[in-house]
This record gives C-alpha cells, sequence and structure tokens, in this order.
C-alpha cells in the first residue's frame, strides 16, 4: 500500500554539533507560516546540543535544597535557643 503525505520539513546541514552532521525537523501544518520559525528551530537544536534545560533544572534544584537546609538549619538553632533560655 503507498500513502501520500505531504509533510514541511525543515533540514539543517550545518548543525554546530560534533556528533550530528544534519537535523531534519518536520513541521507543524499550523506553524508553516509562522515568521519565527528558523529562530525556534536554531533554539530548540541549541537547546538539544547544550542539553540547557537539565542543567537550568538541576542548578535550580540545587539552590532550593540548600535554601531549604539553611532554613532547617536556622529554625533548629532557634527552637534550640529559645528551650535552652526557657529551661
Amino acid at each position: 500500500m503507498v500513502k501520500a503525505v505531504n509533510k514541511l520539513i525543515l533540514e539543517i546541514n550545518n548543525t554546530e554539533n560534533e556528533y550530528f552532521e544534519k537535523a531534519v525537523l518536520y513541521i507543524r501544518p499550523d506553524k508553516a507560516d509562522d515568521s519565527k520559525l528558523g529562530e525556534s528551530a536554531e533554539k530548540y537544536l541549541r537547546r538539544l546540543s547544550t542539553g540547557g534545560d537539565r542543567r537550568e533544572q538541576s542548578k535550580t534544584h540545587l539552590f532550593i535544597s540548600v535554601l531549604i537546609n539553611v532554613a532547617v538549619a536556622v529554625f533548629s538553632a532557634t527552637l534550640t535557643a529559645v528551650v535552652l533560655w526557657v529551661v
């Protein structure tokens, strides 16, 4: 069986990545006329190549963990001081 498919394809020959020579992106039909299509493709490939989202999430996760630990330490120290002052 043969199926005819009409898809818009964006082929990127210079990915600026040492592992990948070419990238092929299939464009959603409702976004084909978007003026930011090229910019969006570059941003997407850059994010894939650098792992940008994961790094940012790691930094955020680390910051929140440190902040929680500091808050717990301050609370514990305050509680200890109050208990010792009362006794």
